[in-house]
């Protein structure tokens, strides 16, 4: 027995709205996710919200000319999940990759660069964020002195990690 339900999303916080929503996710084997790319309209991507069983990667299609849906083969996905773990719960050694991206060309000169070249160089690991999760990351960081700043920019200090 198959059953087959479309559930909508809150946009808040991607959780399924109200009630039913609720329970058939519950009770569900597979929950995925299809939405369209936000830069090409005409590309849907598809992604596991929750599984039961063994997770799959994620994947895109679009419809052709003839009104059929074709799998885009080459199209890479940055896997966002609706529940999704704050970043200071990810492995130290993500956090020094990160870094180590934000910081291999020119030091960020000012404050409001460094937030985005963090937030960019997250989001290319597949974990996008707001600016204030961002934010709080970078506190961490200069709390623990891995970023410091001085009159010639921010600067990373990788022989301090690991972060605890």
């Amino acid at each position: 027995l198959h059953i087959h339900c479309v559930l909508h999303l809150n946009k808040n916080d991607n959780n399924t709205r109200g009630h039913i929503g609720t329970e058939l996710e519950n009770k569900a084997e597979t929950v995925l996710i299809i939405s369209k790319n936000k830069q090409d309209s005409n590309i849907s991507e598809v992604r596991p919200m929750h599984m039961r069983d063994k997770e799959f990667s994620s994947w895109a299609f679009h419809i052709d000319d003839n009104s059929l849906p074709v799998l885009d083969d080459g199209y890479h996905i940055t896997v966002v999940k609706p529940k999704d773990k704050p970043l200071t719960s990810l492995p130290d050694d993500l956090h020094a990759k990160v870094l180590r991206t934000v910081f291999e060309g020119e030091s960020p000169q000012r404050y409001l660069e460094l937030v985005k070249a963090i937030s960019q160089a997250y989001a290319q690991e597949g974990y996008k964020r707001g600016d204030n999760a961002v934010k709080d990351m970078l506190k961490i960081f200069c709390e623990r002195k891995l970023i410091t700043k001085d009159k010639d920019g921010y600067h990373y200090h990788p022989a301090l990690l690991p972060l605890k």
